[in-house]
């Protein structure tokens, strides 16, 4: 019981800020980029800066860790395959339709909530699987997504067609702050420089 209370108490903030979301979107009239301002905020500052601070933080050998890796990609490609295959074959979506459900499912929770609950729950002792999942999740699922959207047919950011998608995938991957402050984290980890 004592286990469940302390869960609640870690997931009820973030459950909070969500209603509290919700209501003022239905009582209050917000500018119509707010909801981006915030995101931005997240993705390009606070999520970055606690990954620094966390590898910085973090052992060698944590982040190295084989079989955590392995255990990551194969809960990705279930879950991933667990959401894209019912799009698929039971709701009769499109490839790429199917593939971007995959992919908010399995990838989107991983820093919008994983961070914070991970680092309330375990402390730094958890931010080696959560970047090792950024990587997997950035590396892998990102380009993988966007080829399968390609193929399929439909219209993407990058223009159409399967090569242009994956390029245009790494580039994001190349330019995306989570990564790039993931490897800043893992430089200060190398050189032994303390936050």
């Amino acid at each position: 019981m004592t286990d469940l209370l302390h869960a609640f108490g870690i997931t009820f903030p973030i459950l909070l800020m969500a209603a509290f979301g919700w209501v003022g979107r239905h009582f209050f009239k917000f500018p119509e980029n707010a909801e981006l301002v915030l995101t931005r905020y997240v993705v390009y500052l606070a999520a970055p800066a606690s990954l620094i601070v966390a590898i910085a933080e973090s052992k060698l050998e944590d982040l190295l860790n084989l079989k955590l890796v392995l255990a990551t990609i194969l809960a990705y490609a279930l879950t991933f395959l667990g959401v894209l295959l019912p799009h698929r074959l039971l709701l009769r979506r499109s490839l790429g339709d199917s593939a971007l459900a995959g992919f908010a499912v399995a990838k989107f929770n991983l820093i919008i909530i994983g961070l914070p609950l991970i680092v309330s729950a375990v402390g730094t002792k958890g931010i080696p699987s959560l970047v090792i999942n950024a990587f997997i999740s950035y590396l892998l699922l990102t380009p993988l997504v966007l080829f399968l959207h390609g193929i399929s047919g439909e219209k993407n950011a990058a223009g159409s067609g399967p090569g242009r998608a994956v390029l245009h995938g790494l580039k994001e991957t190349i330019t995306n702050p989570l990564i790039i402050a993931s490897l800043f984290g893992l430089l200060l980890l190398l050189l032994g420089v303390k936050i």
